[in-house]
């Protein structure tokens, strides 16, 4: 697998606007070597199991249900205060934790690394206006600006 991990990783770097293009460069490549058939074997196998085990669960589900196993009422019932707790605002989300998770010590970090994604993305927001009334529709940016031109407005951006 590290072999093909090693290949797809030059092929999408060589293709980087087009992912179908790296996979069959990928898999070209690949079935050149000797080590390829097995495992694309492994890899097979592996997908077939996945579709044995969702038939099976599909199964398992289908005999719940004539069995009445699901559907009904529900035997529990949210009251006010789970649904209070579910509009707290401790469960806002931030830095990928919920807020009332979050230890004092960690809120500066969060902080920073929220205005420094903000920064990214004010910088990208500037870029695109920059650009977009010299790049014409279906046209790409390398197609329509210069790359001297395309780093002085780089420069004068940041």
């Amino acid at each position: 697998m590290e072999q093909l991990v090693k290949i797809a990783t030059a092929e999408a770097a060589k293709h980087t606007d087009d992912i179908d293009k790296a996979i069959d460069a990928t898999l070209a490549r690949a079935r050149r070597s000797k080590w390829f058939s097995a495992l694309a074997d492994e890899l097979v196998r592996r997908a077939v199991r996945k579709i044995v085990q969702d038939c099976r669960h599909r199964a398992n589900i289908q005999m719940r249900r004539e069995n009445g196993s699901y559907g009904g009422p529900a035997k529990v019932t949210a009251g006010a205060a789970t649904a209070a707790v579910a509009r707290s605002v401790y469960l806002y989300m931030i830095g990928g934790r919920s807020l009332g998770n979050v230890l004092g010590e960690d809120l500066a970090g969060i902080g920073e690394s929220e205005a420094a994604k903000a920064e990214g993305h004010l910088f990208n927001t500037k870029l695109c206006q920059a650009l977009s009334p010299l790049v014409k529709d279906k046209k790409t940016v390398s197609q329509c600006v210069p790359e001297a031109k395309l780093k002085k407005i780089f420069e004068k951006l940041q």
